[in-house]
């Protein structure tokens, strides 16, 4: 069986999706901007104003390592015990006829 992922292992994953998802962003608005034919400095300030832009947007997609439980800590047990709890009436429980229940 296969342990729990330990917090070194979700920083170094975290920074490895957000640096390739920056160069991806980079790299997408410099090949767009090649379907333009740009001169080089064109192409190479789309380039850079991408990989900015990339940083933006990792910053709102992509959560911090810091914000994962450790998994070291101790956890609060729950009541449920970590099942989901149903959050729906059941049919069988529903002694409404079929019809009202669908409007």
């Amino acid at each position: 069986m296969v342990g729990p992922v330990s917090n070194d292992e979700r920083q170094s994953f975290t920074r490895r999706l957000k640096i390739g998802f920056v160069v991806l962003v980079g790299v997408s608005a410099g090949l767009i901007t090649l379907q333009g034919d740009p001169t080089p400095v064109v192409l190479a300030g789309a380039v850079v104003g991408g990989l900015f832009a990339g940083t933006l947007l990792v910053q709102f997609a992509i959560p911090s390592a810091d914000s994962f439980r450790d998994q070291n800590a101790p956890e609060r047990g729950s009541e449920s015990e970590g099942h989901l709890e149903r959050r729906f009436e059941s049919e069988e429980r529903d002694q409404r006829p079929r019809e009202k229940r669908n409007q």
